[in-house]
């Protein structure tokens, strides 16, 4: 009976075994049906973390193959020849959206195809928008929000929210973030790349985000930070700790509640060697009578701040031949009123 039982499901399947290799007794057939024209591609493939021993292969259409790549208007059946999948393969789901060519879908965003349909594999979600110059993206991060790590760093649970930015043809990080953080809005014009990196074993269902319209910022980006309580952020300039784009502005807005004071500490950079203008960063402070207040890096940063407040770094106009790098990574620490000085 067994036998038997082994023999219908390869015929359901349509699945021609490989010399004398036979599936895992019940493998599970997937079926991944993307609609025409959803802008949705899936690739299935090797992962690059670990070499198993004994091989795995995807089993489709009569074949043992390595890679599988599904677009719009495809709906494959396949399985795998092994019982831990997951050890060798992983997954990444992408979908273009062009604003550019129709309207935009703002709103939360959704997992698309449902993470129950698909194979229990690591898996990475991207979405790639692509937008005119002049309109401005905000994604919009439900509780909790996110926390920025550095070169190196992983997030406890394994999810990561890889964001990038456009600047023509050429593409910028904004940064790597895990959960449970102050970041709630992140801000870009001209396109955004978002990457959510979910372990095999993670039950999440939600993408976590939206997308909404807005107004052109006139920078490279915003990030909105916000504070419940007491507490510190790290954050860091895009594309660190590689430079900062020539010449570009990026803002920092911080939400802070009136009762606690926050103080700015730098701790890492690097400064370039600037033909024209000259790299600073500047402060809109609660209460200034001088907005913007203007630091340069190497200038001891304000503490004690009241309030919101908003810290922009601007970047210079880079000598060709020795340009340096601009960078920067520092820390917000929000905390209850330590004395009366606002420096």
């Amino acid at each position: 009976m067994a036998g038997l039982n082994c023999g219908v499901t390869v015929a359901l399947l349509g699945v021609l075994l490989l010399g004398v290799e036979r599936l895992p007794r019940g493998a599970e057939a997937f079926e991944i049906a993307l609609p025409q024209g959803s802008g949705i591609t899936v690739h299935i493939k090797l992962g690059t973390s670990t070499v198993p021993a004994k091989p795995c292969y995807i089993v489709i259409s009569k074949r043992h193959v390595t890679m599988l790549s599904i677009k719009s208007g495809e709906r494959p059946v396949f399985t795998f020849s092994c019982q831990n999948p997951e050890n060798h393969f992983v997954i990444e789901i992408q979908k273009n959206i062009d604003c550019m060519l129709g309207p935009c879908p703002y709103g939360e965003v959704q997992l698309q195809p449902s993470t129950s349909v698909l194979p229990t594999l690591n898996r990475t979600f991207i979405w790639d928008v692509t937008a005119h110059k002049s309109i401005g993206l905000e994604l919009q991060f439900s509780v909790p929000r996110l926390r920025q790590i550095g070169p190196g760093e992983s997030c406890p649970d394994g999810v990561t929210h890889a964001i990038s930015g456009r600047m023509d043809a050429t593409v910028v990080r904004i940064g790597t973030f895990c959960s449970n953080g102050t970041v709630s809005r992140i801000k870009m014009q001209e396109g955004v790349k978002m990457a959510l990196h979910l372990p095999w074993f993670h039950p999440r269902n939600i993408s976590g985000f939206s997308i909404a319209n807005r107004s052109s910022i006139k920078r490279l980006c915003i990030i909105e930070s916000v504070f419940e309580g007491e507490g510190s952020a790290t954050l860091m300039s895009a594309n660190y700790p590689e430079g900062f784009p020539e010449d570009e502005l990026m803002t920092w807005q911080f939400v802070v509640p009136a009762h606690l004071r926050a103080s700015v500490s730098f701790l890492n950079f690097n400064v370039s060697n600037c033909e024209r203008k000259e790299e600073r960063v500047e402060y809109y402070i609660p209460g200034s009578t001088t907005n913007p207040e203007v630091f340069k890096l190497g200038d001891k940063q304000p503490g004690n701040m009241a309030g919101n407040f908003n810290l922009s770094l601007q970047g210079c106009d880079q000598d060709a031949q020795s340009p340096g790098i601009l960078r920067l990574q520092f820390q917000v620490l929000v905390q209850h009123p330590q004395n009366e000085s606002s420096k």
